[in-house]
């Protein structure tokens, strides 16, 4: 087997993939996407734009309060809310969301 550049195998996964994938900070701020996770948005856009309103509305909250608690209420499980594309209309929901914690990071998956 020939050695393969970690992100590079990370990025043919990724694009290969037809399900929206996103990698964001503790801050919200995304790391990395997929084509399909887009929804007609800039890569660099707010996660957040991606989202319904009221989920949007307490996105970062959450993500706060589950740093600060260790409490899970939706990572690790699925879940049944709508993406929003830059047109306004409803994608398919992410159905799963993961955390991935380091000496010096921390990331969130939705799937």
């Amino acid at each position: 087997m020939n050695p393969v550049n970690e992100g590079t195998l990370l990025r043919a996964v990724l694009d290969a993939s037809f399900n929206a994938i996103i990698v964001s900070d503790a801050e919200g701020r995304i790391l990395r996407l997929n084509a399909a996770a887009l929804f007609g948005y800039g890569i660099d856009e707010s996660i957040n734009v991606r989202m319904p309103a009221p989920v949007a509305a307490g996105h970062d909250g959450y993500m706060h309060h589950h740093i600060a608690s260790g409490e899970t209420n939706v990572i690790g499980h699925g879940r049944d809310d709508t993406g929003v594309r830059a047109d306004g209309s409803l994608s398919l929901p992410p159905s799963r969301l993961a955390k991935a914690w380091g000496w010096v990071f921390r990331w969130f998956t939705a799937l």
